[in-house]
């Protein structure tokens, strides 16, 4: 059989959207882990807001399964209002992130 190891860790930093009003919507760290079953795990983590993600996940047979969240830092849910009900279905003041 063929197994894989090791993994990717991918910075994004200052990110920024045209349909968001704030210049910049945060920095966010994707993991990505190979596992001995040649499936993967995939993790997102928020480093710095405003907009806040957060999610794992995994990768196996070629298709993506992810569940994940989205939410907007103290003092800047007014202007993140619209973002969050883009990115995923609205459970109160967070949105829902789920693929696959």
């Amino acid at each position: 059989g063929w197994i894989q190891s090791g993994g990717w860790q991918l910075e994004l930093n200052e990110m920024r959207s045209a349909v968001s009003p704030l210049p910049i919507l945060g920095s966010y760290q994707l993991r990505w882990t190979a596992q001995p079953d040649a499936s993967a795990r995939i993790e997102l983590q928020s480093q710095r807001g405003p907009l806040l993600l957060q999610g794992q996940g995994e990768w196996r047979d070629g298709r993506t399964h992810f569940q994940g969240s989205a939410s907007a830092e103290e003092g800047a849910q007014e202007n993140l209002n619209n973002l969050l009900n883009i990115i995923g279905r609205r459970e109160g003041a967070r949105s829902v992130i789920t693929l696959g």
